[in-house]
């Protein structure tokens, strides 16, 4: 069987696409990690925060 050729306008198109995909991919993979930081740096915030508040012993 022939498999069915791709015109050159077809894989300019597709190489377009795939380029996109990879850098919605990336763009995807940073925003992930900054949300990971984001998180992160609030639930610190967030112990530092029971910390304070949780009550002291006395002398």
């Amino acid at each position: 069987m022939n498999e069915p050729q791709m015109t050159k306008e077809q894989e300019a198109l597709l190489d377009e696409a795939v380029k996109y995909a990879q850098l919605a991919e990336q763009q995807a993979r940073e925003l992930w990690e900054l949300g990971e930081a984001f998180a992160a740096k609030w639930e610190k915030r967030l112990r530092d925060a029971e910390v304070v508040q949780s009550p002291q012993p006395s002398d």
